[in-house]
């Protein structure tokens, strides 16, 4: 939305002009300011001729016209032959105020050129607003209904007309004034209820728009509108995965058989509908391998009553783990190891009978009788 400079891809409107303040483009605004101004017509009483030479470009002059001033749009060169025709001499926007006519001609610094200052002095020609407009007459110097939309054009996207000196670049990343006549007929096309009317026009005929608020609106909708990312480009194998992993989809795009399928529809499929319900195109991931199973709970440790009871029933462990082979002295923690590795294969045995308790204190002796008298 740069002068002569082309929208980038993917468009946001708060990076470009419409989210710029109008007399000072390094202020940011919401893009929503700018469609409300210009659809109220706040800026038309402005000097739509500013940074031309003379008085005629001097920022907040506006022009004496003598007779109601028609707005007047085409290529630049029709424009001319135009204004002449009615009695124009001098530079191109002198020629056409001296023929009473309006036309767009920016080239200041303060307020520049760009597609939002187009589309903002279409909505006061629209409106009847333009400073001397005197009512609601557009004229073209261009019948819109000899327009070539055609990739053949001459005009349309070749750099013809006029562009901003020093962008050698139009060709690849630019446009020039001949292209900005298509889309000033697009957009009153959609702005005015009587759009359709444009194209039964001969050079030369009034056009009276029917100023259409809503459509002006959805205009905004459109720029603001952000598209979808591009969906993922799917291989072969990606849609043959795709149709194994649904079964519906198997049977009807591949008869059940995934190397006949029909690609194309597939693809389609996915893109239009598979997306939004959620499905993949992805082969199923291969099952997980089974879990190993879970180690062997360790072996029970023994009691310490146990172990001197595998000592003493095994006089070579008492000699090799019992100190002075005192069962009270044993290395608890080797005979523990060794009846886990060897004891248990070997059948050794550990049964002995189990200690008894320690006898408790003896309950108190009565007294003594007294003899009998």
């Amino acid at each position: 939305a740069e002068p002569w400079q082309r929208w980038p891809q993917p468009f946001f409107l708060e990076d470009s002009c419409f989210g710029r303040a109008r007399d000072h483009h390094s202020r940011h605004q919401d893009p929503s300011v700018y469609f409300k101004e210009a659809a109220s017509g706040k800026h038309c009483a402005t000097n739509w001729y500013e940074g031309n030479s003379g008085n005629l470009g001097r920022p907040g002059r506006l022009q004496p016209f003598h007779a109601p001033a028609p707005a007047l749009l085409g290529f630049d060169d029709s424009i001319d032959r135009f204004c002449y025709g009615l009695g124009g001499r001098g530079d191109h926007a002198y020629a056409c105020v001296a023929a009473n006519m309006n036309i767009l001609s920016l080239y200041g610094t303060r307020v520049p050129y760009n597609i939002c200052r187009n589309l903002e002095w279409q909505a006061c020609a629209a409106q009847g607003l333009l400073p001397g407009q005197g009512g609601l007459d557009i004229v073209f110097a261009h019948a819109p209904k000899h327009l070539d939309y055609s990739r053949s054009s001459e005009r349309l996207g070749k750099c013809t007309g006029w562009s901003q000196p020093g962008y050698e670049f139009c060709k690849q990343a630019g446009f020039a004034t001949d292209s900005i006549f298509f889309l000033e007929v697009c957009l009153f096309h959609q702005i005015c209820k009587n759009g359709a009317e444009l194209f039964e026009l001969d050079e030369g005929d009034h056009f009276r728009c029917e100023w259409d608020p809503e459509a002006f609106a959805e205009l905004e909708e459109i720029l603001a509108y952000r598209p979808p990312p591009p969906p993922p480009s799917l291989s072969v194998d990606d849609l043959r995965c795709y149709a194994t992993r649904y079964t519906d989809l198997l049977h009807i795009y591949c008869g059940d058989d995934a190397s006949k399928c029909d690609l194309t529809a597939l693809e389609d499929h996915f893109i239009h509908t598979g997306m939004h319900e959620g499905r993949s195109f992805t082969c199923q991931p291969p099952p997980p391998p089974p879990s190993p199973p879970s180690p062997p709970p360790p072996p029970p440790m023994l009691f310490h009553w146990e172990l001197e009871c595998y000592a003493s029933q095994n006089p070579d462990l008492r000699r090799a783990y019992c100190e002075e082979g005192s069962l009270s002295r044993c290395d608890y923690q080797r005979l523990q190891r060794h009846w886990d590795a060897h004891g248990k294969m070997e059948h050794r045995s550990k049964q002995c009978s189990r200690p008894p308790p320690p006898p408790g204190p003896s309950p108190p002796q009565p007294p003594p009788q007294p003899p009998p008298p």
